[in-house]
C-alpha cells in the first residue's frame, strides 16, 4: 500500500507540474512565458546588458573587451525563434498525450471508469517524458548561458545522462537504505 500510494503521489506530482510548465494562461509563469519574455527582450541580451553583467564597476578587466567583442549578440527575435520551433512538437505531444490524463484523472477527476483512464496511459513512455524534460532544461539552460555569458544559442548539444543516471543512482541508495 505504501509503494502504490508513493507512486500515485509521484505521478500526481509529474503531471501537475507538466500541465503547469506547459499551461497557456497568460498569468502563469511557464515555458512559454520565458520563451516569450526572451524573444520581446532582446535589449537584455545587448552587448551594453552583458557587459553590466560582467563587469560591475572598479578596474576594467584585461579580458573584458575581447570577451564582449566575442559574445553572440541577437540581431532580431528571428535569430532566437527556433526556441518557439523546437519546443513546439513538444508541447503537441504534452497536449494531446499527457494533458487528458492530467485534466480526466488527476486534476478534474471526470473519469469514474479505472479501465478508460488505464487506457489514457497507453500511448504514455516514459523514455518520451524524460525527454521532453531533458529539452526542457536544455532550453532553460541555453537561454541562462546566452543571458549570463552570451553564448551562442545551441539547442541540442547537451547530454544529460550522466545527470539522470546520478538521480538514478542517488534514487536508488535512498530505497536501499530503507530495506
Amino acid at each position: 500500500m505504501f509503494w502504490q500510494t508513493y507512486r500515485h503521489c509521484l505521478q500526481t506530482s509529474l503531471f501537475v507540474t507538466l500541465s503547469r510548465i506547459f499551461d497557456r494562461a497568460r498569468d502563469a509563469h511557464t515555458i512559454h512565458t520565458l520563451v516569450s519574455v526572451t524573444l520581446a527582450n532582446l535589449d537584455l541580451f545587448s552587448a551594453a546588458a552583458l557587459g553590466l553583467r560582467k563587469w560591475n564597476g572598479g578596474p576594467k578587466p584585461w579580458w573584458f573587451d575581447e570577451y564582449i567583442a566575442k559574445a553572440w549578440i541577437p540581431a532580431s527575435p528571428d535569430s532566437l525563434r527556433h526556441f518557439q520551433t523546437e519546443l513546439a512538437p513538444r508541447k503537441e505531444r504534452f497536449e494531446k498525450i499527457y494533458r487528458p490524463i492530467r485534466h480526466n484523472i488527476y486534476a478534474h477527476r471526470l473519469m469514474s471508469d479505472a479501465q478508460a483512464g488505464a487506457q489514457l496511459f497507453g500511448d504514455t513512455s516514459r523514455d518520451e517524458v524524460g525527454a521532453i524534460l531533458d529539452f526542457l532544461h536544455d532550453l532553460i539552460e541555453t537561454i541562462r548561458e546566452l543571458y549570463i555569458n552570451g553564448h551562442e544559442p545551441e539547442l541540442g548539444k547537451r547530454d544529460f545522462r550522466e545527470d539522470n543516471q546520478r538521480i538514478r543512482d542517488s534514487v536508488a541508495r535512498v530505497l536501499r537504505s530503507l530495506h
